[in-house]
């Protein structure tokens, strides 16, 4: 059998016609190399995106601006700088005791660099509670007295023995607020005065 020029036209037309569309589920198309190279470098970017925003939004809620920042000593530095680790890897729990910990050796130091470091311990010379440091900051005018009385409401969060208590559960929503009180008593004890 001959088939002639039209026939065969018609004949290709309907094997095209027939052939599945992609994507199929019985014919899956296969990038490219090129194309494939593109896929990666898109993934590239778009992990570098989630990035960036992950640390805008960490910038936004934990931020301590950058010339109160350089203001602090070492050891409050490298406390707020694990409380915002902490806080990226969504890890509360540890972000309290390291905002109890910079607020502490915060009071400590100013404590330390005015000389009056004894006011800090009892006749024993054992340390007092941090509710204690944070009233005698206050009478000191380290700190105020509407900002001193958020802090100690606020304790119980970050205190003595709640951070170490397994009963309590922290939330990654509690600590932008707490860490706001404690960038507001850096900048009073360390900018202000």
């Amino acid at each position: 059998m001959v088939l002639t020029m039209p026939v065969k036209r018609h004949v290709r037309r309907i094997r095209k016609e027939e052939q599945p569309s992609y994507p199929s589920i019985y014919a899956p198309p296969f990038p490219s190399k090129m194309e494939f190279e593109q896929l990666k470098v898109e993934v590239e970017y778009l992990k570098k995106k989630v990035e960036t925003d992950k640390t805008k939004e960490l910038e936004g809620e934990l931020n301590i601006p950058k010339d109160v920042f350089e203001r602090l000593p070492k050891e409050i530095q490298k406390s707020i700088k694990g409380v915002q680790l902490c806080y990226e890897k969504d890890h509360a729990d540890f972000c309290f005791m390291g905002i109890r910990k910079a607020l502490s050796t915060a009071i400590h130091i100013r404590f330390k660099r005015a000389g009056k470091e004894k006011q800090l311990y009892d006749d024993k010379k054992e340390p007092y509670d941090l509710a204690k440091w944070i009233e005698l900051a206050k009478q000191n005018g380290f700190l105020s007295a509407n900002l001193a009385k958020k802090l100690t409401k606020e304790l119980k969060l970050f205190g003595d023995t709640s951070s170490h208590d397994y009963m309590i559960d922290f939330h990654k929503e509690d600590v932008p607020s707490i860490f706001m009180l404690l960038r507001l008593a850096l900048d009073r004890m360390y900018c202000e005065n």
